[in-house]
């Protein structure tokens, strides 16, 4: 009954054509089928695919994350909604994209982590933002789920060059050895939880800091999947590095 009188004294417009709606998303029936949600991926690193399937790479070599979920493609409008959080500082946003987030998740995903933990940023990036858009993103989900959100596991010991700089290998050398984990993992079963995702590259680094410290299976959960950007092979196996 409380929310019903809050939606009717103070009712939501949809972000993008501002009819009415009752969507915790912020977007209303029409508008949230019409986002460029990603139907089929490669269940392994969310490369959109044709159909269902693991795409070529991670058959030859596979990441560190045990699987991925992103919830859309990186386009019009989610890279404006995106752009909008991290650079111009608009924090109401995070809410639309982790409940996207959520809605994709809850109709993929069979267990739910133990912990989430947010891509951290460097300090000296952080404090030129002001905020960890990932760490954002956790909490919400860390509510919404029920479990942590684990931002203190793991620190950016690099200060790296925005991904956006390179391309293909050079973003995996470009994050090497950036993250240390500050103790153990305990939790057996972690999700990573991230913005954009694109080669993929900070999330395996992250994840395989990850695994170093004890973990065993890492997800990877994202709002958005940009262009694919190959991921090289390395000299790891398709089994994965901890199998």
């Amino acid at each position: 009954m409380i929310t019903r009188i809050l939606e009717y004294v103070f009712p939501r417009y949809c972000c993008l054509c501002g009819d009415p709606t009752t969507s915790t998303t912020n977007f209303c029936h029409g508008c949230l089928d019409d986002l460029p949600w990603v139907e089929n991926a490669c269940p392994r690193c969310a490369t959109p695919l044709q159909g269902p399937g693991v795409c070529g790479v991670c058959q030859r070599s596979a990441p560190f994350y045990t699987r991925s979920i992103a919830a859309l493609r990186y386009s019009w409008p989610v890279n404006r909604i995106v752009h909008a959080m991290k650079y111009q500082g608009q924090l109401d946003a995070v809410d639309t994209l982790a409940a996207l987030m959520a809605l994709k998740i809850e109709g993929q995903i069979a267990r739910i982590p133990q912990q989430l933990i947010p891509v951290p940023l460097h300090p000296r990036r952080l404090r030129t933002r002001g905020f960890n858009q990932s760490l954002e993103l956790a909490r919400r989900l860390a509510n919404r789920f029920q479990v942590i959100a684990n931002s203190e596991s793991v620190i950016r010991r690099v200060d790296t060059r925005p991904q956006t700089d390179f391309d293909g290998e050079r973003r995996r050398r470009n994050m090497r050895d950036a993250f240390l984990a500050t103790g153990s993992i305990y939790c057996k079963h972690v999700a990573i939880v991230d913005d954009v995702m694109t080669s993929g590259a900070t999330c395996d680094e992250l994840a395989k800091t990850l695994v170093g410290a004890g973990a065993i299976e890492v997800d990877v959960w994202a709002v958005a999947r940009a262009d694919f950007v190959p991921r090289l092979s390395t000299a790891r196996t398709a089994g994965g590095p901890h199998q």
